[in-house]
């Protein structure tokens, strides 16, 4: 991914967008401009995330902008308990 770590960006669904000013408009939501880098990749079938609300926050956009099928979002302890099973 282009940003990641130190260069990485919070969605603000936790509560962080509501100390930004009106003035401060985003062109594009966080969550969608991060499906739209994970699939501008290539064929990246799960888009990871850490944060609950990331779950929700980035699967409408996976749908909505026409990549539905093509990159599933799950959360990192998805992962982990899948990894168990098997």
């Amino acid at each position: 991914m282009p940003r990641t770590r130190d260069r990485s960006y919070c969605c603000g669904a936790g509560g962080g967008r509501i100390w930004m000013e009106d003035t401060e408009k985003i062109a594009e939501r966080p969550a969608e401009s991060r499906i739209r880098e994970a699939v501008a990749l290539g064929d990246v079938p799960t888009f990871v995330v850490a944060c609950p609300k990331d779950i929700a926050m980035s699967a409408m956009p996976s749908k909505t902008a026409g990549h539905e099928g093509k990159i599933v979002v799950k959360a990192i302890a998805e992962l982990v308990a899948e990894a168990m099973e098997g």
